[in-house]
């Protein structure tokens, strides 16, 4: 069934507004100002579950991510419990609670400051448990982020389909070098050349 000519206008409108659309992109030229996903090598280097150049049956690799998950902060003692305020995030550790209520009598509180063996419970919790767990667990968050953008990046390019100009970039080796002749070492003048090419 041939188009209608209304139909024929609304497509070559649409393509029309798509075309202008592709016009007032910019490309970026400076990653630094690159609004979308940006991630450089040292952000990778040290994190647990994430491998660089890898080989397996299907030849090179450049980045293989595992699928990682959180693990919650450490049990704290009994005697201590009450009083915590631990969020469920290595950067950010625990506090104490100065009062709370005295759980033999509603109608009075109780203070953190009067039972000094507190303050050496939540000090050995703090330094001990909480912080082996955040020395270990904080670089774990960082590629459980990761993994979670470039799956995020991933669903976008998806769902997004071909018409859309989104892209991910491997770069490997991209440098600018702008060099002063006359302020030169010798060593760097001798690269000049080869810079260029």
């Amino acid at each position: 069934m041939p188009l209608s000519t209304h139909q024929k206008r609304l497509i070559s409108m649409l393509e029309y507004l798509e075309n202008w659309d592709r016009l007032n992109v910019t490309p970026v030229l400076d990653l630094t100002s690159h609004q979308g996903l940006v991630i450089w090598q040292d952000d990778l280097r040290e994190l647990p579950g994430i491998h660089l150049n890898v080989s397996d049956e299907s030849g090179e690799v450049w980045m293989t991510i595992e699928r990682l998950r959180a693990t919650r902060p450490p049990a704290a003692p009994a005697q201590v419990l009450p009083w915590l305020v631990v969020p469920d995030d290595p950067s950010k550790q625990p506090q104490h609670r100065e009062v709370i209520p005295d759980p033999k009598d509603a109608e009075k509180d109780l203070f953190f400051e009067d039972d000094p063996t507190l303050a050496e419970a939540f000090k050995v919790y703090v330094d001990d448990p909480w912080h082996k767990w955040a020395t270990i667990e904080g670089p774990r968050r960082k590629t459980i982020g990761i993994y979670d953008k470039l799956f995020n990046l991933l669903q976008t390019i998806e769902t997004e389909g071909a018409e859309t100009a989104l892209e991910l970039v491997w770069g490997v080796g991209v440098s600018v070098w702008n060099i002063d002749k006359h302020q030169a070492s010798p060593a760097l003048s001798s690269l000049e050349p080869a810079c260029r090419n």
